[in-house]
C-alpha cells in the first residue's frame, strides 16, 4: 500500500503540452459492469505520469470510441495501444482508421504478457518513477491479485481496467528490467 500511496498524487490535464511524448492505451469494455478505460501517459521523462484518462461504463461503444478519438486529438500521442481481446479487435480496427495519423497498435493480452506488463507497474512503483491520479488507481492497484493458478485479475467485486490500460501504456517504456538486462549482453 505504501508504494501505491506514494504514486497516487498525479494530476490530470485537459490537453497535451508542446514537446511532450504521450502514449495512449485503451482497454475496451466487453459489456456488463466492465469499464471502458483509456489512459494518456506522459513518457517524456521519469517519473512517468498518467495525465489524462477516460473511464466509463454503461455507455455505448460509439460514445466511448468518439470520446477516445477526442482524447487522442487533444494529446497527439506517439503511439496508441488497443487491447484487442474480445470486443477490442473491432475497436482497434475502428481506431486504426479514425486515428490514421497516429501509430495505432492492436495488443493481444495473454497470461505471460499480462504478468510481465503488471510486473512493470510494480517496477516503476518501487523506483518511484510513476505518478497516477488517486482515483481510480489507488483502489484498483490495491485490489489487483495473483491467484494460486498464477492468473492476475481484480479481486472480488473490484475492477482492473485502469491497471490494465496503465500496464499497456508502460509496455512501451524502454527503461524496464528486461530492456536494461538486454543492454548488458
Amino acid at each position: 500500500p505504501e508504494l501505491v500511496e506514494k504514486a497516487c498524487h498525479g494530476r490530470c490535464i485537459e490537453s497535451g503540452l508542446i514537446n511532450r511524448d504521450y502514449i495512449m492505451a485503451i482497454d475496451p469494455a466487453g459489456g456488463g459492469d466492465d469499464y471502458w478505460c483509456s489512459v494518456v501517459l506522459d513518457i517524456t521523462t521519469a517519473p512517468y505520469q498518467v495525465v489524462n484518462m477516460f473511464r466509463v461504463r454503461y455507455k455505448s461503444s460509439d460514445y466511448c470510441i468518439k470520446q477516445i478519438i477526442e482524447q487522442a486529438e487533444n494529446f497527439s500521442p506517439s503511439k496508441v495501444i488497443v487491447e484487442k481481446n474480445g470486443v477490442g479487435a473491432v475497436v482497434s480496427e475502428i481506431l486504426s482508421k479514425a486515428l490514421a495519423k497516429y501509430m495505432v497498435e492492436p495488443y493481444n493480452t495473454n497470461r505471460p504478457n499480462k504478468i510481465s506488463n503488471t510486473d512493470r507497474i510494480t517496477y516503476f512503483l518501487e523506483r518511484e518513477e510513476l505518478k497516477v491520479p488517486r482515483e481510480p488507481f489507488y483502489q484498483e492497484m490495491l485490489m489487483f491479485r495473483q491467484l494460486e493458478t498464477g492468473d492476475r485479475q481484480a479481486g472480488d467485486g473490484a475492477h482492473d481496467d485502469s491497471v490494465m490500460a496503465l500496464a499497456l501504456a508502460l509496455s512501451v517504456v524502454a527503461t524496464t528490467p528486461t530492456t536494461d538486462w538486454l543492454d548488458l549482453i
